[in-house]
């Protein structure tokens, strides 16, 4: 069995295209880079969540089309629909003469988070910001 090159470098090119595109998830991964923080387990934990969330969603789509044709179509224009809103409100913020997400705060070693929960709190944060529940 012969598995064509295109096969296998398309779907890595999509996966790279939805990764690599600057969104919350990345934003708040280059801020806890500049602090120089829990930077290997933030980046893992967005590694991981964008493999499985990626997964799953091919998974579950492919079943949807399978079951219901239509869905496809009502997906595409769903996705166009989003990324319009997503697009139109980025450009406004970034036109702001204060734009929302960009305070930085500093953070202090001896905080009173322990270690224990920054390794529970930053791969819930990852998570969070990855699936777009809370928007920076």
């Amino acid at each position: 069995m012969t598995i064509f090159p295109n096969v296998l470098i398309s779907p890595f090119f999509v996966g790279l295209g939805l990764i690599v595109a600057i969104g919350a998830q990345n934003i708040f991964i280059i801020k806890v880079g500049l602090q120089k923080k829990n930077v290997f387990l933030t980046a893992t934990t967005a590694a991981t969540c964008d493999t499985l969330l990626i997964a799953l969603g091919t998974v579950f789509m492919s079943n949807l089309v399978q079951l219901v044709p239509m869905a496809l179509l009502f997906a595409k224009w769903a996705g166009v629909v989003f990324l319009l809103f997503y697009s139109l409100n980025s450009l406004l913020n970034a036109l702001r003469k204060h734009p929302r997400g960009w305070n930085v705060h500093e953070s202090h070693a001896n905080s009173a988070v322990s270690k224990l929960s920054k390794g529970i709190l930053i791969p819930t944060l990852a998570f969070i910001f990855h699936t777009g529940l809370i928007t920076m």
